[in-house]
This record gives C-alpha cells, sequence and structure tokens, in this order.
C-alpha cells in the first residue's frame, strides 16, 4: 500500500529512518534537519549465492545472536553491526564457506540495549537484517 503526502509517497511495507542533524547556533533555537530514509526489505535483492532466507535468532537478544546462512553456492562471508545511526561497531571477516546451511554466533554482550543492523557480506553483496538489544 502506497499512501502519499504533500511530501511525497511512503510505502507501508518499508521499514524507515528518521535521520536528525542539528548544528548550534548563537541564535535559540539553533538548526536542525531530518532525512526520511527507506530501507528496502533485503530479500528483494539477494546475493547469488544466498539460497534462501537469513535467520537471526533470538530477536530481541542480550547476549549473542545465531545466524542461521543458506549458501547456494561457495562465497566469502563477512559481517559489520551498525548502530541506527550508520556507525559500525563490529565487523569480523568470517572466510570462504560453501554452499549449504551455516550457523555463525555474533557475540553482542559489549553492545548497549538499542536498535542496530547486521550487514552480511556474500562476496561484498551486502544483506540487512535489524536487530534489538536487550
Amino acid at each position: 500500500m502506497i499512501i502519499s503526502d504533500v511530501f511525497g509517497e511512503f510505502e507501508l511495507s518499508t521499514d524507515y529512518l528518521l535521520r536528525l542533524s542539528t548544528r548550534l547556533t548563537s541564535d535559540t533555537p539553533g538548526d536542525f534537519s531530518f532525512q526520511l530514509i527507506g530501507v528496502e526489505p533485503s530479500s528483494i535483492e539477494n546475493p547469488d549465492a544466498l539460497g534462501g532466507d537469513i535467520t537471526l535468532l533470538p530477536n530481541p537478544a542480550s547476549s549473542f545472536i545465531n545466524l542461521k546462512i543458506p549458501l547456494s553456492q561457495s562465497s566469502d562471508l563477512s559481517y559489520t553491526v551498525s548502530d541506527i545511526i550508520g556507525k559500525t561497531i563490529l565487523n569480523e571477516q568470517l572466510g570462504m564457506f560453501g554452499a549449504g546451511d551455516h550457523l555463525q554466533q555474533v557475540d553482542i554482550n559489549q553492545l548497549n540495549p538499542g536498535v542496530y543492523f547486521i550487514n552480511i557480506f556474500f562476496d561484498d553483496q551486502p544483506v540487512a537484517i535489524r536487530f534489538v538489544k536487550e
């Protein structure tokens, strides 16, 4: 479903990220701007090596997240974890994996509670999944 208003069209099946920027000035209240970013569902542009949907459990999580990654062909895997504003918090090069289902555990103990994105790279093609750290 698409909703239209004076700012444009918004699709309800899309997640959106609101990015706020502020700049302090000598005049009150200062300057600010915002940007509404549509985040496309990752399943639309899956990398060739991905053999199905990635499963992330549990979500929300407190210590670890477990990823089930189905590969249809060999692929070089890595991941980054970023916060809601896009700052990379964690990254790891996992190496080469063959075709089949693979389980990967990611330690998130050092993350503060909040919303994060894990970007899984298949031969440098990313798939992003949102998760919550309790």
